[in-house]
């Protein structure tokens, strides 16, 4: 793409957008001091151009690396799922309120919880609130909101505003990548938001991630190690993650 094809404006905007991975329309009208008008019209231009990629209320960098369909997803680290699911069952008590995150990984939770009694479960997925339908012991409440993805995500203010009002036992959450440096990653703007709510309201954080995730890169950042209480993983961390111990949650493996 020649150079002239961007402005300085437009050039100073995709290069905030690849430093932090994600930036609001708002944000970049505030920095640059033009309308929101104007940085939309820059960034469907810079989308059009293959640059970045547009998102509601703002723009995120291209991700360069190949991302899987939700059915190669399900296929992948299939068994590793299924240890990690029944080590979340064994640390949720009786009793405990729990938020349920979307992704392959969460579903492969939810099957596992739909065993035990006495729970009552939150979620944004259709398909992890699926897992439920013949435990009628287990409360299951589903967030309003649009369909997002293949997923059966439901995503927009409407879940947002019903994250905002619950306070959660645990909140559990799944991830795309986990950087050297120990930040949880993910793609998509929207989920990552909900994903965030769910973690401020909660009294324990925990992460389901396995091996593959680790040192694995994608768009955003999630949140950093001191924010989740638990990692369940499927194996222990590698050793560049390891030397991040400071504030590091704690870890728990299948048996």
């Amino acid at each position: 793409m020649p150079s002239s094809a961007v402005n300085v404006r437009q050039r100073e905007i995709l290069q905030a957008v690849r430093t932090r991975g994600f930036a609001t329309i708002e944000s970049l009208a505030v920095h640059f001091d033009v309308s929101a008008q104007t940085v939309r019209r820059d960034i469907i231009q810079l989308d059009e151009q293959g640059l970045l990629k547009r998102f509601h209320g703002g723009a995120g960098a291209i991700e360069t690396r190949a991302r899987y369909s939700y059915s190669q997803k399900k296929l992948m680290q299939s068994s590793a799922k299924i240890h990690m699911g029944e080590t979340l069952a064994r640390l949720l008590p009786d009793d405990a309120s729990v938020f349920l995150d979307v992704e392959t990984t969460l579903e492969a939770a939810a099957a596992a919880l739909a065993a035990r009694q006495k729970l009552r479960v939150f979620t944004h997925s259709l398909t992890v609130a699926l897992a439920f339908a013949h435990n009628p012991a287990v409360q299951v409440e589903v967030a309003g909101g649009r369909l997002a993805s293949m997923d059966g995500a439901l995503a927009g203010s409407r879940t947002t505003r019903w994250l905002g009002d619950l306070r959660p036992d645990y909140a559990v959450i799944g991830c795309s990548g986990i950087d050297e440096s120990g930040e949880f990653l993910d793609h998509d703007p929207a989920k990552i938001e909900i994903k965030r709510c769910a973690m401020r309201n909660a009294r324990c954080n925990v992460l389901l991630a396995d091996h593959t995730k680790f040192g694995r890169h994608a768009l955003m950042r999630i949140a950093g190690l001191g924010e989740f209480d638990v990692l369940i993983s499927d194996q222990p961390r590698g050793a560049r993650f390891r030397r991040q111990d400071n504030g590091c949650p704690k870890v728990l493996t299948p048996d």
